[in-house]
């Protein structure tokens, strides 16, 4: 889903805009399982990595299967800190992960990417 409320499915989001450029986004959130696993080498991950190559700005996603109650959570919980306390990306990933009233191990499975330039 956008911020916007629009829905994209995946083709949609590794496709390319009506110019034939890929559609560059600052910020995917991907709640799936595993979609952060890595891929041929240890320091690319398959989806994330193809989204940064395609200029997104930058990607998270969980590295294991996550709990989806907890992941909804979770994710409400960041977008809150991102957007209502204007917390950095990397600053509220890390005040999620450190938040020790959150039970089992799904704060810990995601992972930011991102390519510097």
């Amino acid at each position: 889903m956008l911020g916007d409320g629009q829905e994209i499915n995946s083709h949609d989001l590794l496709g390319v805009d009506e110019n034939n450029k890929p559609r560059p986004y600052s910020l995917v959130f991907i709640n799936a399982c595993q979609a952060g696993t890595g891929g041929q080498s240890l320091d690319r991950c398959r989806f994330p990595g193809s989204l940064t190559r395609r200029g997104a700005g930058a990607v998270i996603a969980p590295l294991w299967e996550v709990n989806d109650a907890e992941a909804c959570e979770l994710t409400k919980n960041f977008f809150t800190k991102i957007l209502n306390d204007e917390m950095d990306v990397g600053g509220a990933l890390r005040s999620l992960r450190q938040d020790a009233g959150r039970p089992g191990i799904t704060r810990f499975a995601y992972i930011f990417h991102a390519i510097h330039c």
